[in-house]
């Protein structure tokens, strides 16, 4: 018997059941048949962080670091600041995170360090410490970091230690330099002339994955005539993310 015949005889077989005879099925033949389908859309929002170092990093990225001190006081250009968290036990730069990127909340987490320095009057010294800050900053318009110095007062002294451009042993008052360390592209830089609140860091790009570091160096001069006493006055940095237009 022919296929033709065959198949011809099995219609007829079912049709004499009362079942209707069903479509031959391709399943076996269709490779890429689909037969169910299931999409999971994930949609993941990184939240952007900028902050003086990285505690949750591994290994943890310190953010405020400084000088290293020396135990030699009153050498004109010798004697470095000795640093200190305030009523605390000395900082230990591997120690100090400065402030931890909180995204929930965009928290600050400010930190307050104390430098204890001596200096002679009629002396100058162009390096009495040094503060480097590291910045980890995933914004991709990058950040900026603005810096606020405050003259140093006595209390009620009118001739204060002021926050200058320049100073020298005839000419009382301190400076601030700023240098990028690591010469990063997209970064200027803007030294620190007065007491104004001033952008001296500028960075438009998100930063390297184990930071950016700018280094603030802390110069004085002291004329012979100013007053003995210790001056006090806080020089404030503060980072904020550019979030462009």
């Amino acid at each position: 018997m022919s296929k033709t015949n065959k198949a011809i005889a099995a219609l007829s077989i079912v049709a004499s059941f009362g079942v209707a005879a069903a479509p031959m099925a391709t399943f076996a033949a269709d490779a890429t048949y689909n037969s169910d389908i299931h999409t999971d859309r994930l949609n993941v929002t990184v939240l952007p962080t900028c902050a003086f170092g990285a505690a949750n990093a591994n290994p943890a990225i310190a953010g405020v670091t400084h000088n290293a001190a020396s135990n030699t006081p009153l050498v004109n250009t010798t004697n470095a600041a000795t640093w200190t968290t305030t009523g605390e036990s000395p900082v230990v730069a591997d120690d100090m995170l400065g402030m931890t990127p909180d995204a929930a909340e965009q928290t600050e987490h400010p930190s307050l360090h104390t430098a204890t320095y001596s200096i002679y009057a009629g002396t100058a010294d162009d390096n009495m410490g040094s503060t480097t800050l590291t910045v980890v900053c995933n914004q991709n318009n990058g950040y900026k970091i603005f810096t606020q110095a405050a003259n140093l007062s006595e209390g009620t002294e009118t001739i204060n230690i002021v926050a200058a451009g320049n100073a020298s042993a005839s000419a009382t008052g301190y400076t601030i330099t700023v240098a990028n360390d690591d010469s990063r592209e997209s970064v200027t830089l803007a030294q620190v002339t007065d007491a104004t609140k001033l952008a001296t860091v500028t960075r438009n790009a998100a930063s390297a994955a184990t930071g950016d570091h700018y280094t603030y160096t802390y110069g004085i001069g002291v004329a012979p005539s100013q007053k003995a006493a210790t001056y006090t006055g806080d020089v404030v940095y503060t980072l904020v993310q550019q979030l462009g237009s």
